[in-house]
C-alpha cells in the first residue's frame, strides 16, 4: 500500500512551473493562483481561459513556446507536467526530481510526488478528498455531496473554537485536558448550532 500524507501547503509567493496550456491547466490554475502561487506557464498553445487567468495574476507569466528540461530549476517548488506529450512530461518529471522539485500527478499519478484532491471550502474550513489518483471523478462526486450537506460557512463555529482554544491555552495546564475541553466545545456547537453564529 502506498499511503500518502495529506498536507495543506502554503504556496503564497512560491514559484510553480506549469507545462501545458490546455484543459488540465485550466482546472489547476485557479487552485494554484488562489493559493498565492507565482505561476510560470510554458506552452506553445494556450486556451483563452488559461491566458485570462494568468493575465489577472500580476506576478505570474506565460511563455508561449515548447518547454525543455532546462526550464526545470531549483527556483520552483512544484511542477505540473500537463502537456499533451507524455514523453515531454516524463523528461520534465525526471529533471524536476533531480532539482528537488515536487512533481504533480495530473497525467501519471503513480509516478508523482503528490496530486491535488477535490476541495470543499466552507469559510476557514477546507476539506480535501483524494482517491490516490485512482478516480478523480469519485473524489469530485464525494466533494459535491459534502458541499450539499455542509452549511455555506462555518465562520461562527471556527471563530468561537479559536477563541476558546486561546483561552484554554492560558487557563488549563495539560494538553490532554485542553484537548478534552475543546472536544466538549465542538460537541456543544454541534448540538447548539444557532448559538455559535
Amino acid at each position: 500500500m502506498n499511503a500518502r500524507l495529506p498536507l495543506f501547503v502554503d504556496l503564497a509567493g512560491r514559484r510553480v512551473l506549469v507545462v501545458g496550456g490546455g484543459r488540465a491547466a485550466e482546472r489547476k490554475l485557479p487552485v494554484l493562483l488562489d493559493a498565492g502561487a507565482v505561476v510560470t506557464l510554458i506552452a506553445p498553445k494556450v486556451l483563452e481561459p488559461v491566458r485570462r487567468l494568468l493575465h489577472a495574476s500580476p506576478l505570474s507569466q506565460l511563455l508561449r513556446r515548447r518547454a525543455s528540461v532546462q526550464d526545470v530549476t531549483t527556483k520552483y517548488t512544484l511542477l505540473f507536467p500537463l502537456s499533451d506529450d507524455p514523453e515531454l512530461n516524463l523528461r520534465l518529471s525526471v529533471a524536476a526530481r533531480e532539482a528537488k522539485v515536487w512533481v504533480a500527478g495530473s497525467t501519471s499519478p503513480d509516478g508523482a510526488d503528490f496530486h491535488l484532491g477535490a476541495v470543499v471550502d466552507r469559510g476557514p474550513v477546507r476539506l480535501a478528498i483524494s482517491t490516490g489518483g485512482a478516480s478523480p471523478a469519485l473524489a469530485s462526486l464525494l466533494a459535491e455531496i459534502l458541499r450539499q450537506i455542509l452549511p455555506e460557512t462555518l465562520n461562527g463555529d471556527t471563530t468561537a473554537l479559536r477563541l476558546e482554544r486561546q483561552r484554554l491555552r492560558t487557563a488549563v495546564g495539560t494538553p490532554a485536558r485542553r484537548h478534552a475541553l475543546l472536544t466538549q466545545a465542538v460537541q456543544f456547537l454541534e448540538n447548539h448550532p444557532s448559538e455559535s453564529n
